[in-house]
């Protein structure tokens, strides 16, 4: 149990009233910043904030996103008070000045710079994010035994696709989680095999592949081409070590009876966005989640059946669009064949963005996100972060921050969850996460 100092101080300082004798009730003392002992420096992983409330000073932990490896030298900046993180990435201050709710800003080379408003917690965990995409990954290859027997359509035009991912986590950054492959699917006539090789996050994982019975309709114009899941192939309990190889990893088809079918309902859809499909995903505890079909509204799909795999449960991610705008629910933890989506978070609109002020009417949501990028297609740099946790819509961006005068855009979210801004870890609470909405818009 963690022990608060400042607690018991005030409790020390109370005078209980006598029974019945209500002229002698005294309010409860305020602990004030003189009497206040700062908590114990608190790590949450994943990134966090507790020990509320703030009442004169604060710690602060900065660590790497992907790696989790404490951020040495950051610099923190909490309203007037600065200072820089340690050896362990941390930040002290028992500055009397820093009492309620605070804006935190951390900044460090090779990072981009996150700025978290309404804190309101005197332990503090910020992830940052290296503006180099140097992660910790492995590599493994392999084949698909029973690959060439798995039964496809007749014809010269049908061929045999096999799709190869590893499982994500939800605890590893969107990096970690979708590393760049180049070579993990094949594309086959005949009885050829497949063979395969990827990067990897670290730690243990699985191995997943769709097969698929891909159509060509006898012509080299890809738009026309079908391409339907039939099985899938896996292999469980694969330890991977960053910068090493492992080779023969060797994946198991599925038999028939081991492919059921599933149905995804998707609800209504809020009027702005035009269109929806999910993907599907195959929960597997301490080694992430499968994410090996995908779904279109009231259309079956195959998945690997649970009961192959004990303890796993099905996962449902939305994703719906707009013309500046998508939402992503998130629905863990299915049973049966019968998956639905009930509800869709809606983005923050009445976005207004300049490089000094950002603007904008908040969503249903408890957490609120922007980030500051590059204009282009498909994204570009990203030059700052902005996590909300409380009622904040207007802020101003910090002067030490020199956004480009070239083009920007801001992508402006809700995070739908069901935590405790003022105490939480997102690892060890990652699955009170329901989903998330996003909207851009241009930086004038």
């Amino acid at each position: 149990m963690r022990f608060f100092p400042w607690l018991l101080l005030a409790a020390c300082q109370y005078n209980p009233p006598s029974i019945g004798d209500d002229d002698d009730v005294q309010p409860d003392a305020e602990v004030t910043p003189d009497a206040y002992v700062l908590p114990e420096p608190e790590l949450f992983p994943g990134g966090g904030i507790g020990d509320g409330p703030i009442v004169a000073g604060i710690n602060v932990f900065v660590v790497d996103e992907d790696t989790d490896v404490p951020v040495a030298g950051a610099s923190i900046t909490i309203g007037a008070v600065t200072g820089t993180t340690d050896a362990n990435g941390l930040f002290v201050t028992s500055d009397p000045a820093i009492a309620g709710k605070q804006s935190v800003l951390v900044t460090a080379g090779g990072y981009r710079p996150q700025l978290w408003v309404g804190v309101e917690g005197a332990n503090v965990t910020i992830q940052i994010k290296s503006t180099v995409a140097a992660s910790p990954v492995g590599v493994l290859s392999g084949n698909i035994t029973g690959f060439a027997s798995v039964p496809i359509g007749t014809g010269t035009n049908h061929f045999r696709r096999g799709n190869v991912e590893y499982t994500q986590h939800d605890n590893a950054s969107d990096r970690i989680n979708n590393l760049p492959n180049s070579l993990n699917g094949c594309t086959v006539q005949g009885a050829g095999q497949c063979n395969w090789a990827l990067q990897s996050r670290v730690g243990t994982v699985a191995v997943f592949a769709s097969i698929s019975d891909l159509d060509t309709k006898g012509n080299s114009d890809p738009r026309d081409d079908d391409s339907t899941v039939v099985t899938f192939a896996y292999k469980r309990g694969i330890t991977v070590i960053s910068g090493t190889t492992l080779a023969a990893q060797d994946l198991t088809v599925l038999q028939p009876t081991e492919v059921t079918d599933v149905t995804t309902t998707f609800g209504t859809l809020p009027a702005e966005f035009g269109g929806a499909f999910a993907f599907l995903g195959l929960e597997l505890g301490d080694e992430g989640t499968a994410l090996v079909n995908f779904a279109v509204r009231d259309v079956s799909s195959k998945m690997p059946a649970t009961s192959v795999f004990p303890g796993s449960t099905y996962r449902v991610t939305g994703l719906a669009f707009g013309t500046d705008s998508f939402s992503v629910p998130i629905v863990r933890g299915l049973s049966g064949t019968a998956l639905a989506i009930e509800s869709w978070p809606v983005p923050p609109t009445n976005i207004t963005a300049t490089r000094q002020q950002l603007s904008f009417t908040a969503a249903q949501a408890n957490i609120h996100t922007t980030i500051y990028e590059d204009d282009v297609q498909n994204g570009g740099i990203e030059h700052l972060a902005i996590t909300i946790f409380d009622d904040t819509t207007t802020l101003q961006i910090p002067p030490s921050i020199a956004l480009p005068t070239t083009a920007l855009r801001v992508e402006v979210g809700s995070m739908s969850t069901r935590l405790d801004v003022t105490s939480f870890g997102f690892d060890a609470e990652r699955a009170k996460l329901d989903g998330f909405a996003i909207r851009n818009a241009d930086v004038n």
